[in-house]
């Protein structure tokens, strides 16, 4: 399992946290059910202050760095799919 849609679902899963980092609105909340959303990236460009939009290349690092990756596993069923696998297969190299 992978994102269920794209990777900016699980930014809007966390939008909360991504208050004031490269234009997100100080007020945006996470939608409901964030992997559900079509158009995440557009989601997040609505999400910015005016004359501002989402751009992968610019945006993506810095939202990586930055979002809250509890709020991002509670909401997003995928992200916490990938936390699990890691955590597996983090254990099962430890143990080899």
């Amino acid at each position: 399992m992978v994102a269920t849609r794209e990777l900016e679902a699980w930014f809007l899963g966390a939008k909360e946290s991504l208050r004031g980092v490269r234009g997100i609105k100080p007020g945006a909340n996470a939608p409901p059910d964030p992997e559900s959303v079509r158009g995440a990236k557009e989601r997040l460009s609505r999400n910015m202050e005016r004359g501002r939009s989402y751009f992968e290349v610019d945006d993506q690092p810095a939202f990586a760095a930055t979002f809250d990756l509890a709020a991002a596993r509670t909401r997003c069923p995928s992200f916490q799919f990938l936390c699990d696998e890691l955590r597996r297969l983090l254990a099962e190299i430890a143990v080899a």
